[in-house]
């Protein structure tokens, strides 16, 4: 039945019965006054026209085909207008100041509205705006913070019998996670724009080189040279490796940073994996990763696994280094040296013996030492030192008789006093009586430096002048090389490797490293290695529970350790060293959090996401709708961006303010700024 409407200065007029209310107000406002006017003025057939007839005859067309609510333009409007009115109407509604009738019915008037595309993301988009000041909460642009959000507008929308409140704030913490992971993308978009743009002109310059490896070779050893590195001295799978992640990251921008690529070497040498934050050791990137990192621990994310797989690949290079050839006992390494270095002492003094043995055959047994002058600088230098009194009785007795004449003091007799003052000195040694030790060296000093006298053919004076030189070779050698004096002193294996090797100067290092045979160096680095690795975690060579120590280990060799690179240099080659110190480095990466960062410590943030987790099993297609999309985000997007190497050893410069974080709408809000991506 047509319905009559009285519209003023025109009377009734007749609108389809197919027309709503709202559809009759708006065609009688589009309406202009005039044209009614003169539609009414003009003479009237004796059937009053219809509506159709009507629109037909001002230009709007077929009642079917129009549109009360215009364009896409003006349909996104209200559609936001909408959104922002209803998240008001939630508000309202949870504080009991709208009921759920009054929801029902805005929702029944705003159907025709919704059925259009543009209203609805319009909706959505008003929906989403009283969220966005929380964008500059530290935190938001977090996945938990992102969910949080997401969540928080879940609950703030208006809901009628047939909705559920838990229902919208867990769908409203998916989209809140899941919108972060799209604005991440739209972000790494708007960089990797950005970042094309800047790599043209270097684009350009190397299409006249041979392809893109020469560029990547000529970046890299830029960089690294300014650290002493020569891309060249390293080893053919570690160049290939820094030149691959060079090249890829060039295809973003030509600018590389020194620290993230020196960084990467070190991990490279290694075989560890390097993520993000330890290149760039940004505390930003630190903040995220490491808090990212704790949550992937309650789910199935790689993360979990691979703080743990760096470890053992770093202990791995420690066994391959020589550690797993070392039984890592002080004592073992100790004999090691001790053995060695014993039988060098041996032959020397074996030498010593053979040439006064040969002074002896050729009629030197009975040449005899200037007496007078031996016993005379004796009792001088121990009254000049107040030794006197420390003198063993034995050694004192017999020096009395040499000076009486009771005892010839010929090279034979000289030979046999030397071997009984060696004796004395170590058993002096061993009950720390140390005076006593300082009146022997006095006997011996002025036994060694005692002329000989009477008739000596040259035959014989070259022999014994040859036999003496070789002995004070060998007693200056001994003051140099403290292990030989500790072997005639009797030293304990097991307080060797400390006190000879870990604790010795450099000059006394390397004498110690000259009276070992090859064997025994080869054994020497394993024992190093070892004691580095054994240092490193506390005691702990079990590579399946030892946890390296970053502060431990730099105690243990380098720069502030007590085995010092100089050290190190005397008995490492070059390859072994820079493993070493990659191993030192990669390890500080791993544990470091500098200054500025935020890392979750307490863990609460892994507490929450797991408790989310186990609340999202329990719902219903929980599984499948909550927990498996979280978990993807954190394995996903997540790991994604922190395995991507050649992005995470660019030199990044901030862009200007004006630039600033990209924000997409809603859960969007968890975007990473494009800037924050290079």
């Amino acid at each position: 039945m047509p319905k009559i409407r009285m519209i003023e200065n025109v009377g009734e007029v007749e609108f389809p019965d197919e027309m709503s209310d709202q559809e009759i107000d708006f065609a009688i406002i589009r309406n202009q006054a005039a044209d009614v006017q003169s539609m009414v003025n003009a003479p009237q057939p004796t059937q009053q026209p219809s509506m159709t007839e009507l629109m037909q005859q001002s230009g709007y067309g077929n009642v079917a085909d129009f549109d009360p609510y215009g364009g896409s333009v003006n349909k996104f409007a209200l559609g936001v207008g909408k959104g922002i009115v209803d998240t008001s109407r939630g508000i309202g509604q949870r504080l009991g100041m709208v009921s759920e009738s009054d929801i029902a019915k805005a929702r029944e008037l705003d159907k025709p509205l919704l059925e259009s595309t543009a209203a609805q993301a319009g909706n959505i988009a008003g929906s989403i705006l009283p969220a966005l000041p929380t964008a500059f909460i530290p935190g938001a642009n977090t996945y938990l913070g992102s969910s949080l959000i997401g969540g928080g507008l879940g609950f703030a929308q208006p809901t009628t019998s047939d909705d559920s409140i838990t229902a919208n704030t867990i769908l409203g913490t998916i989209g809140g996670a899941a919108g972060k992971t799209v604005g991440d993308l739209v972000g790494s978009g708007i960089s990797k724009a950005t970042s094309v743009a800047k790599t043209i002109p270097e684009r350009l310059r190397s299409i006249s080189q041979t392809g893109q490896i020469p560029l990547a070779q000529q970046k890299a050893q830029q960089v690294l040279q300014t650290s002493g590195i020569n891309l060249n001295d390293l080893s053919e799978s570690v160049r290939n490796s820094i030149l691959q992640d060079t090249q890829e990251a060039l295809k973003i921008q030509p600018n590389l940073s020194k620290d993230a690529l020196n960084r990467l070497l070190d991990y490279r040498i290694t075989g560890a994996t390097p993520r993000k934050a330890q290149l760039t050791l940004d505390p930003t990137d630190v903040t995220r990763q490491t808090n990212l990192e704790k949550l992937a621990v309650n789910t199935a994310g790689e993360f979990k696994s691979i703080s743990n797989q760096n470890n053992s690949v770093l202990l791995q290079n420690l066994d391959e280094l020589g550690a797993a050839n070392s039984t890592g006992e002080l004592f073992d390494a100790g004999n090691n040296v001790l053995n060695s270095a014993s039988n060098y002492l041996q032959g020397r003094k074996s030498a010593v013996t053979n040439l006064y043995d040969v002074a002896q055959g050729l009629g030197g047994r009975d040449v005899l030492y200037n007496t007078p002058a031996f016993t005379q600088k004796v009792s001088k230098n121990l009254d000049s030192q107040l030794k006197n009194a420390f003198l063993p009785t034995e050694i004192k007795t017999i020096v009395n008789d040499v000076a009486q004449g009771k005892i010839p003091l010929n090279i034979q007799v000289a030979e046999q006093l030397k071997t009984i003052l060696s004796s004395a000195s170590r058993a002096a040694k061993q009950s720390g009586n140390g005076n006593a030790v300082s009146a022997i060296k006095i006997v011996r000093d002025a036994l060694e430096e005692t002329p000989l006298v009477g008739g000596v053919g040259d035959d014989v004076l070259q022999a014994f002048n040859a036999a003496r030189k070789e002995a004070f070779n060998l007693k200056k050698l001994q003051e140099n090389a403290p292990i030989l004096k500790a072997i005639d002193d009797g030293v304990e294996p097991d307080k060797i490797f400390d006190k000879y090797i870990v604790r010795s100067n450099l000059s006394e290092f390397k004498n110690t490293l000259d009276v070992l045979d090859d064997q025994a160096k080869q054994q020497l680095k394993n024992d190093i290695v070892a004691y580095i690795k054994s240092k490193s975690t506390a005691g702990n060579l079990d590579n399946t529970t030892a946890k390296i120590s970053s502060s431990a280990i730099d105690k243990a060799f380098g720069k502030n350790g007590l085995i010092t690179n100089k050290k190190l240099e005397l008995l490492f080659n070059k390859d072994e060293i820079a493993r070493l110190n990659a191993i030192k480095n990669v390890i500080k990466y791993e544990t470091t959090q500098p200054v500025g960062s935020a890392v979750n410590n307490s863990n609460t943030a892994s507490a929450l996401y797991s408790a989310l987790d186990r609340v999202a099993k329990r719902l219903p297609f929980g599984q499948s709708m909550i927990a498996d999309p979280l978990s993807e985000i954190t394995t996903g997007v997540g790991v994604k961006r922190a395995l991507n190497v050649p992005r995470s050893i660019l030199d990044t410069t901030p862009l200007p303010p004006s630039q600033s974080n990209f924000r997409g709408l809603g859960g969007i809000l968890g975007a990473e700024s494009f800037q924050e991506r290079n």
